[in-house]
């Protein structure tokens, strides 16, 4: 139940609250539109159907508020909603998006960049780009321009899975903290890598655990050298 419950959680306050309703949300002054409003209620809709046997109370009387219903439509009774085909590709460009967008905002904080303040972002060249989300990207973000480069500028990089992203600073770098956090980042990944390639070399490990462990525990080591390989190319530009 537990389980279920933290299921429950994760997507009602971080789904629908964090990264839907953020989305949605209209600029600041304008309306929603109809379309959206009616999407939106009825997906809330069903999250307080798989909500309401954890907060039956709460959720029966948000269910009464959002429209008018008869005696007989309590949520208790309501139809429970079913699972549909889900697309994972899709699923998959949505978290590379949000973990984008979490990259920015931290170094907005890291650097005392003002969330109202737009910005330019440098994206490493990759076969990972989630086209559908960058509208959401540069929303959430405020993003004044993107830009794709091999030739990107002294600034603040942050890794995405391995694709590496570059916010410039244009005077604003403190060289030697900067440098600092890439060396604390690249000697965690590099101590990661030991842990990974020490489990590797374990015959005991590598025979008697299923083939998706041992490529899984692959992928990690594949990860972990190239974020290696991409701090000490910021610490090598830092330098210069």
């Amino acid at each position: 139940m537990s389980d279920a419950l933290m299921c429950v959680y994760k997507l009602i306050w971080d789904d629908f609250c964090a990264w839907y309703l953020e989305m949605v949300k209209p600029e600041f002054g304008k309306p929603i539109d109809e379309l959206t409003f009616t999407k939106t209620v009825s997906l809330f809709e069903s999250l307080l159907k798989v909500l309401h046997p954890f907060m039956p109370f709460i959720t029966e009387e948000l269910w009464s508020e959002i429209q008018t219903k008869g005696a007989r439509e309590n949520v208790i009774v309501a139809t429970w909603p079913q699972a549909g085909a889900v697309d994972s590709p899709l699923l998959a460009e949505a978290d590379f998006a949000f973990e984008t967008i979490t990259g920015i905002r931290n170094v907005r904080n890291a650097k005392s960049i003002s969330p109202k303040e737009a910005i330019k972002i440098y994206k490493q060249e990759s076969d990972k780009d989630p086209t559908f989300f960058w509208p959401i990207i540069q929303k959430l973000s405020n993003l004044s321009e993107v830009y794709t480069a091999k030739d990107k500028p002294v600034g603040v990089s942050f890794l995405v899975g391995t694709v590496e992203f570059t916010i410039p600073m244009e005077g604003k770098l403190d060289i030697e903290k900067e440098r600092d956090s890439i060396l604390k980042d690249l000697s965690y990944q590099k101590g990661f890598l030991a842990s990974i390639e020490k489990k590797l070399s374990n015959d005991k490990f590598v025979s008697g655990a299923p083939p998706q462990v041992i490529e899984l525990e692959r992928k990690k080591k594949a990860d972990a050298e190239t974020k290696i390989n991409a701090y000490e190319k910021a610490l090598q530009e830092l330098v210069n």
